[in-house]
């Protein structure tokens, strides 16, 4: 009788990215980054990279929402479609930003680029008006 040899264990399971849908949790700040690095890194695990042919369809698999309807119309409008222009285009609409007075803003609305100002009143001038009581 023939030694079958040492059992072979299956691949472990590993679960699938969660989706990117563009909205609610999604618009935190590197919420993007690591959704991209966490489906990059999934699709490694099945021989993929980043320089595969069509492997935008693949991040493209993973939307979900108003990021899926960014996709889509990407995909439309680019014929093949690269990771590059994918991710550009992701973080055009979703990737929060932080302007100089830290309230968030999307990077492609140049209406909200920036905070509106606010009035600040100096220690001096508090002071003075706490005086004029």
């Amino acid at each position: 009788m023939v030694d079958p040899g040492p059992a072979r264990l299956p691949p472990p399971k590993i679960p699938k990215p969660p989706m990117f849908s563009g909205e609610g949790e999604d618009l935190k700040p590197d919420k993007l980054k690591r959704w991209l690095r966490t489906v990059n890194k999934h699709l490694a695990r099945s021989g993929l990279n980043d320089d595969s042919p069509r492997v935008a369809d693949y991040y493209g698999a993973f939307t979900d929402g108003k990021a899926n309807n960014a996709y889509q119309t990407l995909d439309r409008e680019v014929e093949d479609l690269t990771l590059a222009q994918l991710t550009q285009r992701l973080q055009q609409l979703f990737e929060a930003s932080t302007n100089v007075t830290g309230a968030l803003c999307r990077k492609t609305d140049p209406k909200i680029a920036t905070a509106p100002k606010t009035q600040s009143r100096s220690k001096d001038q508090n002071k003075d008006k706490d005086n004029s009581k």
